[in-house]
């Protein structure tokens, strides 16, 4: 919603920068994982701090961390749910 009088204000950024921390306002949870369903297009679930788990079309489910590196865009896989469980990507 845009009031009068003051500018709408729009975060070109979102990549995670060192200064500050995003936080997902929903954290993934395993019944939550559990229960996410593939489509025909790759999916992203953020889990907040850059780890995020993709759900790929032919129903594998991937752990990626995000994160910048010299001012470019990085992405580190981590893993293959449930083979790397929640608790073990965010510890990684």
């Amino acid at each position: 919603m845009l009031v009068l009088g003051e500018r709408a204000q729009r975060n070109t950024n979102t990549w995670p920068s060192p200064a500050e921390s995003y936080v997902a306002t929903n954290k993934l949870t395993d019944r939550g994982i559990r229960a996410a369903k593939t489509t025909e297009k790759t999916q992203k679930l953020s889990d907040g701090d850059g780890l995020q788990l993709w759900l790929m079309p032919t129903g594998a489910k991937l752990w990626r961390v995000a994160y910048r590196y010299g001012g470019k865009q990085k992405l580190l896989a981590l893993g293959k749910y449930p083979d790397l469980s929640l608790t073990g990507a965010r510890e990684a």
